[in-house]
């Protein structure tokens, strides 16, 4: 499966514990803005900027909110928008929450296989900058449906290999400091033995 790919993903270095992770995990930094590893090399790359971002907005994948305070680590509540490309996907038929997702470009979404399987793109929505699933308007979001699903053609639904998958969007999305693509690796990036930040809904 070939995905579009883009800068240099966020990390931070390992503390311990198992490299092996199931499912689909968005790798982040705890840093709350831009700035540089401790290698000197920057965190947030800077792809151009799309035809139909708004002007006054320049995207860098991988920026989290400029309202984010330093107290949303390990497993804390998030703050709102402090992730803009996380993705809420719900069911059409009642909008419950189904599963995640991560803003990858201004039209695709990364998840999981196993959650989108056995599901016809007319019966999930994709819901953007969501922050609290049970209150209605606490943030503004927006929902937009999902034109095609493409699963790994590795996926085993029996061991979970190559559980991941790829939504394509009805149409492009408006970048802004609410929505926004996280940063992908290189294609011979492996991040044995490094720590993943996990993001989601409950």
């Amino acid at each position: 499966m070939s995905v579009p790919t883009s800068n240099q993903s966020l990390l931070r270095p390992n503390s311990g514990g198992s490299s092996s992770f199931n499912g689909v995990l968005s790798f982040g930094t705890t840093n709350s803005g831009g700035g540089s590893s401790p290698n000197g090399q920057p965190f947030f790359g800077n792809p151009s900027t799309p035809a139909d971002s708004p002007s006054s907005f320049t995207p860098k994948c991988g920026v989290t909110s400029q309202n984010v305070g330093t107290r949303i680590v390990n497993g804390r509540i998030a703050g709102p928008n402090q992730w803009p490309w996380m993705v809420a996907l719900l069911k059409s038929r009642n909008l419950e929450h189904h599963c995640g997702g991560t803003f990858i470009s201004n039209q695709y979404i990364l998840t999981a296989a196993h959650c989108v399987e056995r599901y016809d793109p007319s019966e999930l929505i994709a819901r953007l900058a969501e922050f609290n699933l049970s209150l209605r308007n606490e943030t503004p979001s927006f929902d937009v449906q999902i034109t095609e699903i493409i699963i790994h053609e590795g996926y085993q639904d029996y061991t979970y290999q190559n559980d991941i998958a790829i939504i394509k969007l009805i149409r492009l999305v408006k970048y802004s400091e609410t929505i926004n693509h996280i940063c992908l690796p290189p294609r011979n990036k492996f991040f044995t033995g490094q720590e993943a930040l996990a993001i989601g809904w409950g």
